[in-house]
């Protein structure tokens, strides 16, 4: 996993646990913050890098399997779903269009 993918898992790890925690308009408290621990952020983040994972290329089951871990936590933490609208009600995903590109040649330059 890369860098910038750890510390977004991570913020996202910490957002989960923020919002279950979170009993007032004006956010968690420094108690429920301080509460969070290295081994909870850690189980969340095991799991998302995991090889079973196999980097959640875009467009992979893999990434599906990510999304619903991660709005799982969200429905477990009680926050409100703001998504698509589905049969059930509304979601937790949001739908988008997705262009796939392949290079077929590559070509060097040399300046």
């Amino acid at each position: 996993m890369k860098w910038p993918q750890v510390a977004l898992a991570l913020c996202w790890c910490q957002a989960l646990s923020l919002a279950a925690l979170a009993d007032s308009p004006e956010g968690p408290s420094l108690e429920a913050i301080s509460s969070i621990t290295a081994s909870e952020i850690g189980g969340h983040l095991r799991f998302l890098a995991s090889d079973l994972m196999k980097g959640r290329d875009t467009g992979s089951p893999e990434t599906r399997v990510a999304a619903e871990y991660l709005a799982a936590g969200l429905f477990a933490a009680g926050a409100t779903p703001l998504g698509d609208q589905a049969p059930a009600g509304q979601t937790y995903f949001q739908s988008f269009s997705l262009v796939l590109l392949y290079r077929t040649t590559f070509e060097t330059q040399t300046i």
